[in-house]
């Protein structure tokens, strides 16, 4: 499977499948263009019986795409400027830009601190419960890579930040069983998740580089297939916006870093 980025994009997989041809912006679109309109329309055709993991080597190659039309990416913030209202965008990670009121300078006041801390104790109180992933499963969360399990209800539920109903799990995978690391909370649809700790909790989200398939209107769990049907869920360009709440991260309770917590 192969990924070329000069004037289309293509993606190819060992099936000998060929995705639709589409235009690569040239770098002055991608410095004038939003972040979320710089994913590709590229698409595989999705075997319903393969893994349908956004991990899956296929849809790795898409977010390497998102770093080519982005350029180079050293592990430092980059800001991206301002979006049409006004939030501050700065690129956190290859294929992840946050959202936030507060340019990533600021700190947050006492109030907001102690706003996310008590944010943080509850969401961590609650999520004790699921420390054994069978009794997360039997609550209706769907592992949907070796990580992350969702739950479709807590999604579409209209509630945002409910401890007692995070939208996500997030699990390391362990020699003998996956260990509770901490939740996840999504925003609504393109909507901004509340920023209750100030610059604390800024969220953040993931361009894709390619058509992949969501689940709940929540997480994306393949590729999408020809003209961008899904198997599963509905087509989309990029996540919803995103917080975690890490139990322990040496990084901080709601860095946007995985890493570190695994």
């Amino acid at each position: 499977m192969a990924l070329v980025l000069s004037t289309a994009a293509v993606v190819s997989c060992s099936s000998g499948s060929h995705a639709a041809v589409a235009p690569v912006p040239t770098a002055a679109e991608r410095r004038a263009a939003p972040p979320a309109a710089l994913g590709t329309t590229a698409v595989v055709t999705v075997d319903p019986t393969a893994d349908h993991s956004l991990h899956a080597a296929a849809a790795e190659a898409a977010l390497h795409a998102v770093g080519d039309a982005l350029g180079p990416f050293s592990d430092r913030p980059v800001s991206l400027g301002r979006a049409p209202d006004g939030r501050f965008l700065t690129r956190i990670e290859v294929h992840a830009i946050s959202v936030s009121k507060w340019p990533r300078a600021a700190r947050s006041t006492a109030t907001q601190v102690r706003t996310a801390r008590s944010l943080a104790q509850r969401t961590i109180s609650a999520i004790r419960r699921y420390r054994d992933v069978d009794v997360a499963t039997a609550a209706g969360y769907v592992k949907v890579d070796e990580v992350h399990y969702v739950n479709a209800a807590a999604v579409s539920d209209g509630r945002v930040l409910d401890p007692e109903h995070p939208e996500a799990l997030m699990y390391a995978v362990g020699p003998n069983r996956p260990t509770l690391v901490g939740a996840m909370y999504l925003a609504p649809g393109r909507g901004h998740g509340p920023q209750i700790g100030g610059p604390l909790t800024s969220w953040h989200y993931h361009l894709f580089g390619a058509s992949v398939c969501m689940i709940g209107g929540g997480f994306p769990v393949a590729l999408a297939g020809e003209h961008g049907r899904c198997v599963l869920g509905v087509p989309e360009v990029r996540s919803p916006e995103m917080l975690h709440v890490w139990i322990r991260n040496p990084k901080g309770t709601f860095d946007a870093d995985m890493e570190a917590a695994m």
